[in-house]
């Protein structure tokens, strides 16, 4: 966890015109981007965070944040995907998008990792990836998966010039 906590400190002070984007693979219940919010929030004007695991965590997680007025806030404006949110949805005609719950600050995204179609396409399409510097982390979801799956998700993120995936156990 403490790398983690200085490899992102690290990122978000490396100074770019770009815009940042901290992927967060297999996040679980992470507090980690509503923890540099409010701690540093002049490091964060021009970083998204991104928290991606499968859809029913993410969708606890989003009730979890909207309940909760201190990180709610953190990210305000928000929309949402979850049925009983109080914030604009992003259900449109029947369908429903991956983003669980979406700001300027913080995306949450319900996508399953073994998915990279699914998980390029939603995030390059929103946040046009290829123009940001990516910082990715995945404290132990990699570890869970097939190895496969974990080389292409890997390979998936080395796609990108800028990006950079810190190794951390």
């Amino acid at each position: 966890m403490h790398a983690i906590e200085q490899t992102v400190s690290k990122f978000l002070k490396e100074p770019s015109d770009k815009r940042k984007v901290i992927l967060n693979l297999g996040c679980g219940y992470d507090p980690l981007p509503f923890q540099y919010l409010s701690k540093y929030p002049e490091d964060c004007q021009k970083v998204t965070f991104v928290d991606v695991d499968y859809p029913e965590l993410m969708f606890k997680k989003a009730d979890v944040i909207l309940e909760q007025s201190d990180m709610k806030d953190l990210i305000d404006p928000i929309q949402s995907n979850n049925q009983n949110g109080p914030v604009p949805s992003l259900r449109k005609a029947g369908q429903v998008s991956p983003f669980v719950i979406r700001s300027e600050k913080y995306v949450g995204l319900g996508c399953d990792l073994r998915d990279i179609a699914q998980l390029n396409k939603t995030l390059d399409e929103k946040l046009h990836l290829g123009s940001c510097l990516i910082l990715c982390t995945a404290e132990v979801s990699i570890t869970y998966m097939d190895v496969a799956s974990a080389d292409a998700l890997i390979r998936w993120v080395a796609q990108y010039n800028d990006g950079k995936m810190p190794i951390a156990n």
